[in-house]
């Protein structure tokens, strides 16, 4: 065989471009102990707020924020309300399966976010 006589099935033009990304944006918030940065051991993760951005679109696919306990509306978002703390992490973890994003960013979610979440769910019993 001669490479000349290789036939290419790759889609062209509108087809050949990457589908758009599906961005996921978070930010927690903890509630400390008085005088002490939060620890993942002891203090709960309170709220945690979502925007899902489909790459190419104005406006975001998804606004919601995970409570505990409840807050007043928030304008353009989405509240989702817990009980106790375990049942927000689990409501959050549904959600991020059912986002599917491509890309996790955030403010310091590397350094602190993400490592806190994953070391506070530990305290809770395997769901």
């Amino acid at each position: 065989m001669v490479y000349s006589d290789v036939v290419s099935h790759a889609p062209e033009g509108l087809w050949s471009k990457l589908a758009p990304l599906r961005v996921l944006s978070f930010d927690i918030e903890c509630q400390g102990r008085q005088g002490h940065f939060p620890d993942a051991q002891h203090d709960p993760v309170i709220q945690i707020s979502s925007v899902v951005q489909v790459q190419g679109e104005k406006v975001p696919a998804v606004q919601v924020v995970f409570t505990l306990k409840g807050c007043l509306p928030i304008v353009g978002a989405q509240v989702v309300t817990s009980e106790t703390e375990d049942e927000l992490l689990l409501k959050w973890r549904d959600f991020v399966q059912e986002s599917d994003c491509d890309l996790w960013t955030g403010y310091n979610i590397q350094n602190f976010d993400i490592p806190y979440l994953l070391n506070r769910a530990k305290v809770f019993p395997i769901q």
